[in-house]
């Protein structure tokens, strides 16, 4: 849907809520697979974690971080243009959508307020949603430390955010506190 700029947040603090609550992202990439092997553009479901160095700091826009099998065809055609053209650091920009899990229709009846101004109204939707562009870095080396350390960390700190923060499991074994 189109955003007017009245209705779109931009302040990053406000921005990386939405993100942190709700961090089953929408990943897409473009893609050209040389042998034509994977579609141009492809979109997994990735849980995210978003780290920030400063969390009241305005412009800093963090690091998303997540992580595809192998198995996955995104992942292949991933590993096949950073493979083919020796660089860790995909070539074009990617999406990163996340959506809010509330959303609703609202009928034109809903808006008379505009209506006498205007004499327009059409149905809309109320929902929240964050885009996020940027350039991947892929670590694909399974023999690297690198590449362990990061995978390592990042299942570690989706664990604990999704145990914690989401879920709400903070007690002894996971189970939540009495």
């Amino acid at each position: 849907m189109y955003i007017r700029d009245i209705h779109a947040e931009k302040d990053l603090r406000v921005l990386r809520r939405p993100v942190r609550e709700n961090p089953l992202g929408l990943f897409t990439t473009i893609i050209s697979s040389p042998l034509r092997s994977f579609p141009l553009l492809q979109t997994s479901h990735i849980p995210f974690i978003l780290d920030i160095k400063d969390e009241s700091s305005e412009t800093e826009l963090g690091t998303l971080r997540g992580h595809l099998a192998r198995a996955n065809p995104q992942s292949k055609a991933i590993i096949e243009e950073t493979t083919t053209k020796a660089t860790r650091v995909l070539e074009h920009d990617v999406l990163v959508l996340f959506q809010s899990p509330v959303h609703a229709y609202i009928p034109p009846t809903f808006l008379s307020e505009t209506k006498p101004k205007t004499q327009k109204v059409v149905p809309t939707r109320n929902y929240a949603a964050v885009q996020v562009y940027g350039k991947a870095t892929v670590y694909i080396d399974s023999k690297s430390e690198e590449t362990s350390a990061n995978l390592n960390s990042q299942i570690d700190a989706l664990t604990r955010h999704m145990e914690m923060n989401i879920m709400k499991h903070t007690g002894e074994d996971g189970r939540p506190k009495a």
